[in-house]
């Protein structure tokens, strides 16, 4: 059976979303290997992609080395982690629902980059 890691999240494998039975099965997705095999770009993104997931999960009983958690689909703001690369997407890492109040920095980037685009639209 699974587990999300989060603090405080008690979905597993065998739990519907809300505990709801008509809700769609929760997702869970694996925290992020670094990726060695491919280019330096390639690699310096998913090892900061993988130390924003730790921090955000902010567990210290987690072995950092482990390969074995996941996150389920609650901590996504689309339900599922986006593209490595697209590092101003609040799903790079989980984002809601974290159980502490540490802010996800990603998510206050977005929102700056998106309100840029409204005046970038011509807008007054």
């Amino acid at each position: 059976m699974v587990h999300c890691a989060v603090y405080g999240c008690y979905n597993s494998s065998t739990n519907t979303a809300g505990g709801c039975e008509n809700a769609q099965k929760v997702r869970f997705f694996a925290v992020p290997t670094v990726i060695r095999w491919q280019c330096s770009k390639t690699q310096e993104m998913s090892t900061k992609r993988r130390a924003e997931w730790f921090r955000r999960i902010n567990r210290g009983d987690i072995n950092k080395e482990a390969t074995h958690y996941k996150v389920c689909s609650a901590h996504f703001v689309s339900g599922k982690p986006c593209y490595l690369m697209d590092d101003t997407n609040p799903d790079w890492a989980p984002s809601l629902n974290l159980g502490h109040n540490i802010k996800a920095a990603s998510n206050e980037r977005s929102a700056k980059q998106q309100q840029r685009g409204l005046w970038n639209d011509g807008s007054p």
